[in-house]
């Protein structure tokens, strides 16, 4: 029996925090605003800003006793609570990882303050609450980060034998050292040290780590919040923090505050369209014995951004396909494709359509989009921008259809 997720709360204007109020009045001449995940950002060419990632897991070590940890990378429900809606500090040994796409920004934006304000849920009154912030020089996927590696959600190297390969393209990416702890895993000082002393608000002052992240000094790969001491309990956190998809409630959801001098004006970007002449592509495919493979982006959208640049750069993904499929690229900010992406379901970007060539009016075979809080079947945005997690995906869906 078909059903709907209502969510009361769902498109409801969300009012800027106390501190970042404060800030306005402290830089009247500035431009302030609050980065969340959908966060509406027209000024800077962005309609729902999608460029939040972040996550939480524990050191699983088997010397720790306990061959796995709890962990909110991928979308699985625990117990009957999602943990994908909440970020972890201390007890299991456990460390969020949290960064924000700035790419909309120029590169020559003056930027006079940032602030990381995270919702504290819950704390143990009682642990150590003593964290340091470090910055990471290494990428990594909400997915499938771990101990051992920010594209390597396991508690060993896996390092495949015999040729098998995990991925049809790329393989895993660990870190120098476990626990993002060698000299290539991040920077060598701490951003900051920190207590949290109750619930509600934090402020993290990050303004020296993203000047340096918005002048190309230093790469954007976010920063981990750790715990100072050692002290390792298992099955336990001490912190409980609300995260980036958190769906009750958006207002709660991580925010990084900016500061602008003046009114940058946002990086331009446009989507590269490919074969966008729908009748003509269906009709080369038709005549050639292929299938549509339809990448839909968009110029508004942080992620379709990233995955345009990862399929530009991955050639390999382009031949994975070539034999048996027409490769279709579309602008969904361009109204002339309202009408099919409307018909196919395109709800969210950047998606991937399987589609048949054979009725330009058909429905698609298979669909790969972003998890959301009414799309709980769908991918955790950075498949689309990790080349491995892409082509994993795809491959599954071109099987999918194969059968």
């Amino acid at each position: 029996m078909p059903f709907t997720f209502e969510n009361p709360d769902l498109g409801k204007p969300v009012a800027e925090l106390s501190a970042t109020a404060e800030l306005r009045k402290q830089h009247p001449q500035a431009t302030v605003v609050e980065l969340w995940q959908g966060a509406p950002l027209p000024q800077l060419g962005i309609a729902s800003y999608d460029g939040v990632r972040d996550v939480y897991f524990g050191d699983g070590r088997p010397e720790k006793g306990f061959g796995g940890s709890c962990t909110n990378s991928g979308t699985d429900l625990s117990y009957g609570d999602d943990l994908r809606y909440q970020l972890h500090l201390g007890g299991e040994g456990r460390r969020t990882l949290i960064a924000f796409d700035l790419s909309m920004l120029p590169r020559d934006a003056k930027l006079a303050k940032a602030v990381l304000m995270l919702n504290v849920e819950e704390l143990d009154r009682k642990a150590d609450r003593n964290y340091r912030i470090v910055a990471l020089k290494r990428r990594w996927s909400e997915g499938v980060v771990g101990v051992m590696g920010g594209l390597n959600g396991t508690t060993n190297e896996l390092r495949p034998l015999g040729g098998r390969k995990l991925y049809p393209i790329g393989d895993t990416e660990n870190w120098e050292q476990p626990l993002y702890a060698g000299p290539s895993d991040r920077q060598p000082e701490p951003v900051d040290l920190l207590a949290i002393e109750k619930t509600g608000w934090l402020a993290l002052d990050l303004t020296a780590l993203a000047q340096k992240w918005l002048s190309g000094e230093w790469p954007n790969h976010g920063i981990a919040i750790e715990a100072v001491s050692d002290d390792w309990t298992m099955g336990r956190h001490d912190v409980r923090m609300t995260a980036s998809d958190y769906p009750v409630d958006p207002a709660l959801r991580p925010r990084l505050v900016l500061v602008l001098d003046g009114a940058p004006k946002p990086a331009p970007y446009q989507v590269k369209e490919q074969n966008a002449d729908l009748k003509a592509a269906f009709q080369q495919a038709r005549e050639s014995g292929r299938m549509i493979l339809c990448h839909v982006l968009a110029t508004s959208s942080l992620t379709s951004r990233r995955f345009e640049a990862m399929l530009n750069a991955t050639p390999a993904i382009s031949r994975l396909v070539e034999n048996d499929y027409l490769e279709v690229r579309l602008d969904a900010d361009k109204p002339e494709h309202g009408a099919f992406l409307k018909a196919q379901g395109v709800r969210r970007f950047p998606s991937t359509l399987l589609i048949s060539p054979r009725d330009l009016e058909g429905r698609h075979l298979a669909l790969l989009e972003p998890f959301d809080w009414d799309c709980p079947a769908g991918l955790l945005r950075s498949a689309f921008e990790f080349e491995q997690l892409y082509s994993r995906a795809l491959q599954g869906a071109i099987n999918h259809v194969a059968r």
